[in-house]
Protein backbone atom coordinates (compact mmCIF):
# COMPACT_ATOMS: atom_id res chain seq x y z
CA UNK A 1 0.00 0.00 0.00
CA UNK A 2 1.19 3.51 -0.76
CA UNK A 3 0.05 6.46 1.33
CA UNK A 4 0.55 10.06 0.19
CA UNK A 5 0.27 13.12 2.40
CA UNK A 6 0.21 15.81 -0.28
CA UNK A 7 0.28 18.74 2.15
CA UNK A 8 3.86 17.88 3.13
CA UNK A 9 4.92 16.13 -0.08
CA UNK A 10 5.34 12.73 1.58
CA UNK A 11 4.70 9.32 0.06
CA UNK A 12 5.18 6.17 2.14
CA UNK A 13 5.09 2.54 1.08
CA UNK A 14 3.69 0.17 3.71
CA UNK A 15 4.07 -3.59 3.70
CA UNK A 16 0.94 -5.70 4.13
CA UNK A 17 0.02 -5.71 7.82
CA UNK A 18 2.51 -2.97 8.68
CA UNK A 19 1.22 -0.63 11.38
CA UNK A 20 1.63 3.10 11.89
CA UNK A 21 2.19 4.20 15.49
CA UNK A 22 0.35 7.51 15.77
CA UNK A 23 -0.09 8.25 19.46
CA UNK A 24 1.74 8.08 22.76
CA UNK A 25 -0.22 8.51 25.95
CA UNK A 26 1.79 8.65 29.18
CA UNK A 27 1.45 10.05 32.66
CA UNK A 28 4.00 12.70 33.56
CA UNK A 29 4.12 15.36 36.22
CA UNK A 30 4.84 18.88 35.00
CA UNK A 31 8.23 18.99 36.74
CA UNK A 32 9.29 15.79 34.95
CA UNK A 33 8.17 17.17 31.57
CA UNK A 34 10.07 20.41 32.24
CA UNK A 35 13.25 18.53 33.20
CA UNK A 36 13.15 16.25 30.16
CA UNK A 37 12.33 19.15 27.84
CA UNK A 38 15.19 21.20 29.26
CA UNK A 39 17.64 18.33 28.74
CA UNK A 40 16.56 18.32 25.07
CA UNK A 41 17.03 22.09 24.68
CA UNK A 42 13.31 22.87 24.98
CA UNK A 43 11.23 24.94 27.37
CA UNK A 44 7.63 24.36 28.48
CA UNK A 45 5.99 27.62 27.37
CA UNK A 46 2.39 26.53 27.87
CA UNK A 47 0.58 24.01 30.06
CA UNK A 48 -3.16 23.35 29.90
CA UNK A 49 -5.03 20.80 32.01
CA UNK A 50 -8.54 19.55 32.56
CA UNK A 51 -10.34 20.72 35.72
CA UNK A 52 -9.09 17.69 37.69
CA UNK A 53 -5.46 17.86 36.48
CA UNK A 54 -5.71 14.37 34.98
CA UNK A 55 -4.74 15.37 31.44
CA UNK A 56 -2.43 18.05 30.10
CA UNK A 57 -1.27 19.49 26.82
CA UNK A 58 2.20 21.01 26.89
CA UNK A 59 3.63 23.55 24.46
CA UNK A 60 7.37 22.95 24.08
CA UNK A 61 9.55 25.41 22.19
CA UNK A 62 13.31 25.68 21.66
CA UNK A 63 15.15 27.49 24.43
CA UNK A 64 16.91 30.66 23.26
CA UNK A 65 20.48 29.93 22.20
CA UNK A 66 23.14 31.30 24.52
CA UNK A 67 24.88 34.35 23.14
CA UNK A 68 28.46 33.51 22.12
CA UNK A 69 29.46 37.13 22.66
CA UNK A 70 29.29 39.78 25.35
CA UNK A 71 28.00 43.29 24.92
CA UNK A 72 30.63 45.82 25.97
CA UNK A 73 29.88 49.47 26.44
CA UNK A 74 32.36 51.88 24.83
CA UNK A 75 34.82 53.52 27.20
CA UNK A 76 34.97 57.30 27.37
Amino acid sequence: MTVTIAAIGLTIRLAEGEEIHDEVSCKFRRDVVEAEASAAGLAVNGWWTDTEDRFAVALLQPKPAPRPWKLHRPRN
